[in-house]
């Protein structure tokens, strides 16, 4: 990898920058204002790649502020001899988090560049089309309500899980506020019935209480919770309802006869599945997504067949796996007797290794296939893979983070060597914490041992967990090993200021472990107004600076 011009690329970024604020830098460029001309951007131009791929992954490699790589994908356009498409794509990628944290000047460019890409990329997979009619879908909401509608379906069935979230704002221009908040496939074919959209927008579907050969079951009932509060840096947005009371639905489990389910992971974040009866009607309360299928490739099983899948599959996630999906396996036992087989899609090595930790190595089914549809005698399925989803473990419940403890092997012991572990992000592939070579002093010196968890096996990280007493990490899933932590230990999460949940917050807390917060610096982006600030996973992956002073402050109250 050829880095001598690294160097040369930034120092031309923030030539053009100049220390001035990404509004009216956007705006010089975008309008050729005379603070930035055609050539501003031309020695840049002549420093980055001719082509394609090779400008994306310069961008990719040097990590640059949103702002200083909307500048360098400008500068690219200039240079390119080759298709372009995957540039704009970009290009909506970094204006559309400008966008978030208010810059206004980025929302003429953003269009601009989402019906680039669309252009471009009208030969290419249609998942590669979500990214940018989502952008469309939320842009259009102001001035044309029907298109942004029709963009937003289109994302959404194209893989974006949110695209016609993005356009509800249109909703009420069109007279058609009663539709927002049902479920998503009920929306779809009111909207494609309300503005004439093509037919093929609208999928045979049936309400759960309509769906053939259904028997269901209450198993956990409506419950009112009382969020923990919580201390330290209590004022970020996920602290929002700490001390309140909040509703927590109930669960079922169903069962449909002769039915089948369908699920696509194949494409990273844009995985969709559909619960169909034996009419082959798409139960809508239970789709993620809007574009039901049956795949080719079909799983046929004797027994009946038990669903861990969800909106989170497809990706590594321990978080996601052990809190919500594994804790279905209790669902799904309280509310059936006989033997049975469980599906899910994924076969990542840790996942297996937890899978035979709790001895189910002979009743989950895992296909090879990315993109397949499972038919059985029974297919049967809990509320909570969609219309009942409460991320984690239904918000921690006891009876799903004490279950979970229980076939998982965890004893309830006190810490026994006091061990203090700092998870490291040095392995991670995004939220990274840019000065975290001046904080491994600190850590040091408080006597924290730091651990990379990828590729420890599942045995070892709940040996190492087992005997901590303080535990400090960066938001991740990482912190979901104080899972196997005592009760008593500390527990310290950094938080990123722009994005987060409240995952390790609930965990800690109902564990009986002592949780502290604490917010870090975005290195570009102010600490937003936590009292308006919407969650926005476009931010998921930004890095952060620890100021030292802060830390050690934390620390001193673990």
């Amino acid at each position: 990898m050829d880095l001598s011009n690294d160097a040369a690329v930034q120092a031309a970024v923030h030539a053009v920058i100049a220390e001035r604020e990404a509004g009216p830098v956007l705006h010089a460029l975008y309008h050729r204002a005379p603070t930035a001309t055609d050539g501003d951007l031309d020695p840049l131009a002549g420093l980055v790649p001719t082509e394609q791929i090779s400008s994306l992954r310069l961008v990719e490699r040097l990590a640059l502020p949103d702002l200083a790589s909307v500048i360098l994908l400008l500068a690219t356009l200039r240079a390119l001899r080759t298709n372009e498409a995957w540039v704009h794509y970009a290009l909506c990628k970094y204006l559309t988090a400008l966008i978030g944290a208010g810059v206004a000047e980025a929302k003429l460019p953003v269009i601009i560049h989402s019906l680039l890409a669309l252009e471009g990329l009208k030969d290419k997979p249609p998942n590669a089309k979500a990214l940018p009619l989502g952008v469309l879908a939320r842009e259009f909401s102001t001035f044309a309500p029907r298109e942004a509608i029709r963009s937003g379906m289109l994302a959404m069935r194209y893989g974006n899980p949110l695209g016609l979230n993005a356009s509800t704002p249109a909703f009420a221009a069109l007279g058609l506020e009663g539709i927002a908040g049902r479920p998503l496939m009920t929306q779809t074919m009111r909207l494609a019935k309300e503005l004439h959209f093509s037919a093929d927008t609208v999928p045979r579907t049936t309400n759960v209480q309509n769906a053939a050969g259904l028997v269901s079951a209450e198993i956990e009932p409506v419950r009112h919770i009382i969020f923990p509060l919580a201390r330290g840096d209590s004022n970020h947005y996920i602290f929002a309802q700490s001390g309140r009371e909040v509703a927590l639905p109930g669960i079922s489990v169903h069962r449909l006869e002769g039915g089948a389910f369908s699920i696509d992971a194949a494409s990273r974040g844009l995985e969709q599945h559909y619960v169909f009866d034996s009419n082959e009607h798409c139960v809508n309360e239970l789709a993620s997504g809007i574009d039901p299928f049956i795949s080719d490739d079909v799983v046929e099983c004797d027994e009946p067949v038990a669903i861990l899948d969800d909106r989170f599959s497809g990706v590594m996630n321990i978080c996601h796996f052990l809190l919500d999906r594994v804790t279905r396996l209790q669902l799904y036992e309280r509310a059936w007797s006989r033997p049975g087989k469980f599906f899910m899609i994924d076969a990542f090595p840790y996942y297996r290794e937890v899978i035979a930790r709790i001895g189910m190595e002979d009743r989950v089914i895992i296909p090879e296939a990315k993109r397949v549809t499972v038919r059985a005698p029974e297919i049967v399925f809990s509320s909570n893979i969609a219309a009942d989803f409460r991320h984690p473990a239904h918000y921690c419940s006891g009876w799903a983070i004490d279950g979970l403890r229980r076939v998982m092997g965890v004893e309830d012991l006190p810490a026994r060597r006091g061990r203090k572990v700092l998870i490291s992000r040095a392995d991670a592939k995004g939220r990274g914490v840019l000065n975290w070579d001046e904080l491994l002093p600190v850590f040091a010196r408080c006597g924290f041992e730091t651990v990379e968890l990828t590729g420890l096996p599942l045995a070892e990280q709940m040996a190492l967990f087992r005997d901590a007493a303080q535990v400090v990490g960066v938001h991740g899933a990482g912190l979901t090993n104080i899972l196997f932590a005592p009760r008593d230990c500390s527990v310290l999460e950094i938080l990123p200021p722009l994005v987060a949940t409240r995952a390790y917050w609930l965990l800690a807390s109902r564990l009986g472990q002592r949780y502290t917060a604490m917010i870090a610096d975005d290195p570009e982006l102010p600490r937003p107004d936590y009292a308006s600030w919407q969650h926005d996973a476009a931010y998921n992956g930004r890095s952060i600076i620890v100021p030292i002073e802060r830390l050690e402050a934390a620390l001193a109250t673990l």
